[in-house]
């Protein structure tokens, strides 16, 4: 009896000790969303902000700039805009720039 317990003892406080380590090695595989892409949106979105800004104060020098940087930063459906944009500023064509900036804004 005394066997008995003392085996199941040593089991339990086995899985205990062992516990800790198998958990902690799902933790180590998942990685952190909220600080580099969270930051990374803003950046995008501050960019595109600008951008904006100085296509409607016909400061194309300043907007390509802005949508250069937000461009680095911006994801999905945002960045395919801001790359759009870029293409209608190197083509003079600034209604179509403010369209995709204001189209890249939506979707931040």
């Amino acid at each position: 009896m005394i066997k008995h317990v003392t085996i199941a003892s040593i089991f339990i406080l086995t899985v205990l000790a062992l516990a800790p380590a198998v958990s902690n090695n799902f933790a180590i595989g998942q990685t952190n969303t909220t600080g580099s892409e969270g930051s990374g949106g803003n950046n995008a979105k501050m960019h595109v902000d600008e951008a904006l800004k100085a296509l409607q104060s016909n400061d194309n020098a300043g907007a390509t700039m802005h949508l250069n940087e937000a461009s680095n930063s911006a994801i999905g459906s945002a960045k395919m805009h801001v790359d759009e944009a870029l293409k209608a500023l190197q083509s003079n064509d600034n209604a179509g720039a403010t369209m995709h900036t204001q189209e890249a804004q939506k979707n931040l």
